[in-house]
């Protein structure tokens, strides 16, 4: 039997003109299309986004993180390169992330991921305050 997602807690606006103005702050200006995506993901719905090579998706996945509060997040990410670009973005934004490979799994790095003290934790995993 599938697992159904739960709604989560946020502060996402629901209007789509004051997101886009809110995310150009990350100096990126989401389209509509990105908007509705993260709206679905944050109502707890399973969202499969098909799109170019280059045409945003992974903006879907971390723009969540802006708006998720007191909540630890996992983001599993295909490529570790991705996750390391998710913690560059994250961390300019000032979300504190955490790339997590099979390298620096360990029990230490858990400890940096106390929802007191993080706000998001990347690649192959994330957490978020």
């Amino acid at each position: 039997m599938p697992v159904k997602s739960k709604p989560r807690r946020h502060t996402m606006p629901d209007n789509n003109a004051q997101v886009q103005r809110e995310v150009e702050r990350t100096n990126i200006r989401p389209c509509i299309w990105q908007i509705e995506v993260v709206h679905m993901g944050l109502k707890g719905v399973d969202v499969m986004t098909i799109a170019a090579m280059g045409s945003g998706k992974s903006l879907c996945y971390w723009m969540e993180f802006l708006y998720v509060k007191y909540e630890i997040v996992f983001l599993v990410t295909p490529l570790k390169l991705l996750g390391k670009q998710f913690v560059e973005m994250l961390e300019k934004n000032e979300l504190h992330a955490v790339s997590m490979t099979t390298a620096n799994a360990t029990n230490e790095l858990f400890k940096v991921c106390d929802p007191q003290c993080c706000k998001a934790i990347k690649t192959h995993s994330t957490c978020r305050k």
